[in-house]
Formats: C-alpha cells, sequence, structure tokens
C-alpha cells in the first residue's frame, strides 16, 4: 500500500485549500465578525492581575457594572460591587 497516493494528495490539497479560503474571509471580515461576538456579551473581563503566589484579582464588567472579584487557593472567593464613585481609575 502506498502511502501517497494521487487520490489521497488531492483530497490533502483540497482540505488545505478550504482551510486557506476560510482564513482569508475571516481575515478580511474580522471587525465585523469582533463585533457580533462583543454584541452579545453580558460579561466582560476589563482587568486581571495577579496580587500573590496563589491569589487572582478580576475586575469584570457585567450588564455595565463594575465588580471586583479576588480568589486564590487557600481563601474563599470576595466579590465586590464597585459604585459609581469607584468605577473611576
Amino acid at each position: 500500500m502506498e502511502p501517497f497516493t494521487p487520490e489521497r494528495l488531492l483530497i490533502i490539497a483540497a482540505f488545505v485549500a478550504v482551510l486557506v479560503v476560510m482564513l482569508i474571509l475571516v481575515r478580511v471580515n474580522r471587525g465585523t465578525l469582533s463585533s457580533r461576538i462583543k454584541a452579545g456579551r453580558r460579561i466582560e473581563i476589563e482587568s486581571a492581575a495577579r496580587v500573590g503566589p496563589d491569589a487572582q484579582a478580576t475586575l469584570l464588567r457585567i450588564d455595565g457594572a463594575r465588580v471586583l472579584v479576588v480568589s486564590g487557593k487557600r481563601t474563599g472567593i470576595a466579590i465586590h460591587s464597585l459604585s459609581a464613585g469607584e468605577d473611576t481609575a
């Protein structure tokens, strides 16, 4: 049994061609696709930072409100809703 028959090479070439066409379509329509994906999001991660060897702070925007979530391995999860006065950074 031959590993590379003309039929197999044709199938591989067609598959790679389809992938290249899909890549070109995604790159051309990047802005439109990105705005459609973001339009339906209710939760967005604004910022995330490590605050210790086993803890992380994440600033989220949920339906327009900002929420700070601090989590760690040895501690629980702390959730703090930021008021309008704390909204400016």
